[in-house]
């Protein structure tokens, strides 16, 4: 007897769903021999007995001769014992559809004969973990850094039906985007979008093979506090870390990038610390060779980064060539001592918790509050290496004053008292020292005219503060109105900004003071260059005889910004801080120090700084 090759269909798992076809329709053996077509016996093909509910898997069987071989052209037929358990269709694809036993029964026949055989298989449909489906609460696609969202998961078995007493563990694509407890609650760290994944670890004999789910949550970055440089912003964010914009070179960002002079990053990138920051001050910039940041830490430590040309950073160097000493990445220059720092174009000045003020940087316009230091920093573009007086470490300013704030302009800085009094040193150029004079003032000396401020504000040649009723005082360089007075001249000493408006906080950029009322309404005033203002005015303001400035001399107030709860100024734009931790800048952004993205020379119109990747 020739041999007849018989159907051997192996067993294969598949999606859940039947077939269709009928059973004339149903796959005959193919030929695998020849022989006699009398069928003997008939196997099912499958070594499992278990399959889990819900799930579908494909059976076959071959049949064979008397002789043994495989017969070709035979007709397969299905049946289960249990159809409230498992459903077979003609080609062999079982089907559960609850759980318990049942039996699987097949019967073959060949064409032209009227033998058949049968063959039987006892299986069983266990319940077991299938899919997880999370959930979270409606509008929570994206959540502000320092905000919490709870990821809820319910298992499910393969019938759908909730599985009970599931043990599941939970991770997250970025740790440092964000954490998740055993409960599901994550809680966001910092910018970008985030993977939650919730996986089954038990109980295991529910198991089959592995289940897990993931949802993608992003974390919208929201500041606590703002500052402005000459062409830089930077915010505290929620949690503590910062993040810059802006003008990049030599580091100030602090991103571990060393970019160079003029490079524009139009978006918010994160300084490369680990420390959480509690206050944070920019720089007035000098020039081409300056532009530094600098961040108190929660444990009172004092973290620079960016230029170091004059020594301002503290760390011991200097070296104003091009590129100049630098750092693209926070280096810690004091500790457990420091409670709040202020920066001038060429100078750092910090305050420690006891109320003594140290300085670090130039000196050529006495910024250190000492009349002479014994180093020199080398300038190696000057013939015969020209050595400017510095300092590159932190050097105590002379007298015993105590204060209780430190704040900066371009050459000069005050310190305010527990007893709101201001005292001031450097260069008073325009005569922010508010002494009477424009002679530079080496030690702290007290500003006249008997008003005491609750808080100060720098810009690059103006000093403003605010009493305990709001009333605003400005003193220094008002050739484009930034004292507010109404008039375009300087003053020697504080004078009334002219308006009735009561102000909570107040800024200073480079000709351009802005404040904030109760109501979080913001007014500005000074020069409109770039918009920075934030309204259309119609003055002309000229600071000396060769060219006038678009200017407002009198607080006028922003408009189409929302209500904000903190303010900075920079040299030619300004920035608003929403309550929700988000952040409006309008005026100059050819640096991209409004942070929304882009690069145009200006915008009178506030723009939202960009806060999700």
């Amino acid at each position: 007897m020739e041999p007849v090759v018989g159907l051997m269909i192996l067993l294969v798992l598949s999606a859940c769903g039947s077939d269709t076809r009928s059973s004339a329709d149903a796959p005959t053996q193919p030929s695998q021999s020849s022989g006699n077509s009398s069928i003997a016996a008939v196997s099912i093909n499958t070594t499992s007995d278990t399959m889990a509910a819900g799930d579908s898997v494909r059976i076959g069987a071959t049949a064979s001769s008397v002789t043994g071989g495989t017969i070709s052209g035979v007709q397969l037929t299905w049946s289960s014992s249990d159809t409230t358990v498992a459903r077979i269709d003609t080609t062999g694809m079982i089907r559960s559809v609850g759980t318990g036993p049942f039996t699987i029964t097949v019967t073959a026949s060949a064409k032209g004969s009227t033998a058949t055989a049968q063959a039987t298989k006892s299986m069983f449909a266990r319940r077991t973990i299938a899919a997880i489906v999370l959930t979270r609460a409606a509008g929570s696609d994206t959540i502000a850094m320092a905000d919490t969202v709870r990821v809820n998961a319910v298992v499910h078995d393969g019938l759908g039906a909730v599985f009970p007493g599931v043990q599941l563990s939970w991770t997250v694509s970025d740790t440092a985007a964000a954490s998740v407890d055993a409960s599901g609650l994550v809680t966001a760290r910092a910018m970008g979008p985030v993977t939650v994944t919730a996986t089954v670890v038990g109980p295991t004999n529910a198991l089959l093979r592995p289940v897990s789910a993931a949802t993608t949550v992003a974390v919208r970055l929201a500041f606590t506090r703002i500052d402005a440089g000459t062409v830089h912003t930077c915010g505290i964010a929620r949690g503590g870390s910062v993040y810059c914009w802006g003008e990049g070179a030599w580091g100030r960002l602090g991103d571990g990038s060393p970019y160079p002079a003029w490079t524009a990053i139009s978006h918010p990138v994160r300084v490369l610390s680990r420390d959480t920051f509690t206050a944070i001050s920019l720089d007035e910039q000098q020039d081409s060779r300056s532009g530094h940041t600098c961040g108190v830490t929660a444990d009172r430590g004092l973290d620079c980064w960016g230029s170091g040309s004059w020594g301002m950073l503290g760390d011991g160097l200097d070296g104003q060539g091009i590129p100049p000493h630098s750092t693209a990445i926070p280096i810690r220059v004091g500790s457990g001592v420091f409670v709040d720092v202020a920066l001038g174009a060429e100078d750092t000045c910090a305050l420690t918790a006891s109320g003594v003020a140290y300085c670090a940087g130039g000196n050529y316009f006495k910024q250190l509050g000492v009349d002479t230091v014994p180093n020199v920093c080398i300038q190696p573009q000057v013939p015969n290496n020209y050595g400017e007086s510095c300092s590159d470490t932190f050097i105590q300013v002379s007298g015993s004053m105590t204060f209780s704030r430190i704040y900066a302009s371009g050459y000069t800085t005050c310190g305010l008292t527990s007893v709101g009094a201001a005292w001031c040193w450097g260069g008073n150029i325009s005569g922010e020292a508010g002494v009477g004079t424009y002679t530079a003032v080496p030690t702290p000396t007290q500003v006249q005219g008997g008003v005491t401020f609750t808080t100060l504000a720098g810009g690059s040649s103006v000093m403003c503060g605010l009493t305990a009723a709001g009333t605003a005082y400005c003193w220094g360089h008002g050739g484009f109105g930034a004292l507010g007075t109404g008039l375009q001249t300087n003053t020697l000493t504080p004078v009334r900004v002219a308006t009735l408006l009561s102000f909570t906080q107040i800024a200073a950029g480079g000709d351009h003071v802005c404040a904030l009322t109760s109501a979080g309404d913001a007014y500005c005033w000074g020069t409109n260059t770039d918009g920075e203002l934030g309204s259309v005015t119609a003055e002309s303001c000229s600071g000396n005889a060769t060219y006038s400035l678009p200017c407002s001399t009198r607080p006028a107030q922003v408009q189409g910004v929302p209500k904000f709860i903190g303010i900075a100024a920079g040299a030619n734009h300004t920035c608003g801080l929403v309550a929700d931790g988000s952040v409006y800048c309008w005026g100059a952004d050819d640096r991209g120090q409004l942070g929304n993205g882009s690069t145009v020379a200006s915008s009178i119109a506030a723009v939202r700084v960009k806060d999700t990747k």
